[in-house]
């Protein structure tokens, strides 16, 4: 496994102007905390020298910045972080591993075993989506879906198991289709999931503009979220919905004034430890 640095910033930037340097440095990923109201930042560099690093952060932050960094283990963080993982219990859906029992008193139950792709539900922004199909499905009977970044597929088994709808399913990893495959036929709703490897940055008007959808899911950055808005504008039915996550508050502001531009009006708002997930419904 590669060797992690982390470095901690005491700084308020909004880390959604930080997140190009994802493709330009050897960031791993940035991630914003507060510790007593204060705001620091995040970074996680793979196999980066101290001075180079030390440049990075002064190319971000000015030559004025103070910083700590530290040596994390190194191991396989996805999979660490997912061991053990209880179950996850929200309403009448239940999502655990095959460590635990299916459970007979939960209209939906899913099992989504540990991998190296993103999605068991215990992260916010994983269960906020999750919580918005359940409120949608009190009211709206939905025909078409399409899960952008399905990671592990939990979002698109879960849209199968509340309508009954075929849902298609892209995400730029190769590894995510294969496991969105391999958890699709565990709980018995491959037939109705279409999971295809797509970079919705560079392709996203092939897979999304064949037809209209009621439901567009997408859990990805916030930068890229607001990056394809016009193709997911395209891709809408007029009254349709989407459901966005992978987020928090500091970001929410650029993405609703961006969406609501393009006819997106917000239906529904979940926050959860400082992640928010929106409800939006498209109304031109």
């Amino acid at each position: 496994m590669a060797d992690i640095i982390e470095a901690i910033i005491q700084s308020d930037m909004d880390i959604n102007d930080i997140d190009e340097y994802l493709l330009d440095h050897k960031i791993a990923s940035i991630s914003l905390f507060q510790i007593d109201e204060t705001p620091y930042i995040s970074l996680l560099f793979l196999n980066t020298k101290s001075n180079l690093i030390k440049d990075i952060i002064i190319e971000i932050f000015g030559s004025d910045v103070t910083y700590t960094n530290k040596n994390l283990k190194s191991k396989n963080w996805v999979l660490e972080s997912q061991k053990n993982l209880s179950p996850i219990s929200i309403n009448g859906l239940i999502i655990h591993n095959d460590s635990y029992p299916k459970n007979k008193y939960k209209k939906i139950d899913i099992t989504i075993n540990e991998s190296i792709a993103f999605g068991t539900g215990h992260h916010e922004t994983t269960s906020g989506c999750a919580k918005g199909m359940l409120y949608l499905h009190k009211y709206k009977n939905i025909k078409h879906i399409l899960d952008i970044g399905t990671g592990t597929g939990l979002l698109a088994i879960i849209a199968v198991k509340l309508w009954k709808t075929n849902v298609l399913a892209i995400d730029n990893d190769p590894n995510a289709i294969a496991v969105t495959n391999l958890n699709s036929r565990l709980n018995q709703v491959s037939k109705y999931i279409n999971a295809k490897v797509c970079d919705i940055l560079n392709t996203s008007n092939k897979i999304t503009l064949r037809k209209k959808y009621d439901l567009v899911l997408i859990n990805i950055y916030s930068n890229v979220i607001n990056q394809i808005r016009f193709d997911i504008c395209k891709s809408v039915k007029r009254d349709g919905f989407i459901i966005l996550s992978g987020f928090n508050i500091f970001q929410q502001r650029s993405i609703i004034s961006n969406y609501r531009y393009l006819g997106f009006v917000p239906v529904k708002k979940l926050v959860e430890n400082n992640w928010v997930t929106l409800v939006l419904k498209r109304t031109k």
